[in-house]
């Protein structure tokens, strides 16, 4: 016997066709997305809905000093999908001699584009220290690590391009900013470029590597005119 799916209220099947119209608000047709997001806008105050009703957060598990490399990519993929990143800390556990802690990559934000960002991550991540297995020694596997991630980071600036993906890329990131802010009451960081020296031969070396890595098997390709292309 098949387990039988909950019934959707009506406050879910409402958030769901705003779902959609958020979708087709990043249309490359600037009249039907204007349409599409004020009808969106529109359901959200006839229910009372708000941007938190589409949040979601999701944690990556990290050692306590991440590096660098992996900081700015994290940065690169949240900025391209419109939502916020932060590193976090939390404490598990505290006496008088001695705490621990868990550390972590948060991507949060539109829980479709938060989900988005946390598989591309990952993806990209994995895909760069597979490459780096290459090259003999820790110091000379990080500044291949932090070369192939600068190439992978270029590529990613140059995705979602159109102007309607920048439009709605930047409310959703207000949105997320929100959303931390106001109802997680945690700090938005502030965007910054991360700095870090280079042992330049396996920088180089990663550079040319960075060029292998397909952005486009991933689900949450962003196509030229901004649409997220999905898994096969």
């Amino acid at each position: 016997m098949g387990v039988e799916m909950p019934e959707l209220t009506e406050k879910d099947k409402v958030i769901e066709k705003i779902r959609k119209l958020f979708a087709m608000s990043e249309s490359t047709s600037i009249n039907e997305a204007a349409i599409a997001a004020e009808k969106a806008q529109l359901l959200m105050s006839e229910y009372s809905i708000s941007a938190g009703d589409f949040m979601a957060s999701f944690d990556i598990p990290t050692k306590r000093n991440i590096p660098l490399w992996q900081q700015s990519l994290a940065l690169a993929v949240a900025d391209l999908y419109g939502v916020v990143m932060r590193r976090n800390q939390n404490l598990i556990y505290e006496d008088d001699i001695s705490s621990y802690y868990t550390f972590s990559i948060q991507f949060i934000g539109d829980e479709v584009y938060a989900t988005v960002a946390n598989e591309m991550f990952v993806y990209l991540k994995e895909a760069i220290q597979r490459l780096s297995m290459a090259v003999g020694g820790r110091s000379s596997r990080d500044a291949f690590c932090k070369g192939a991630s600068r190439t992978v980071i270029e590529k990613l600036n140059n995705m979602g391009t159109d102007e309607s993906w920048i439009s709605q890329r930047e409310r959703r990131y207000l949105q997320a900013c929100d959303y931390v802010e106001n109802t997680l009451a945690l700090i938005v960081p502030a965007r910054r470029t991360v700095k870090f020296s280079i042992d330049k031969s396996n920088y180089d070396k990663g550079r040319d590597a960075g060029n292998s890595i397909s952005l486009h098997r991933q689900a949450g390709g962003i196509t030229s005119q901004g649409q997220i292309t999905k898994y096969h």
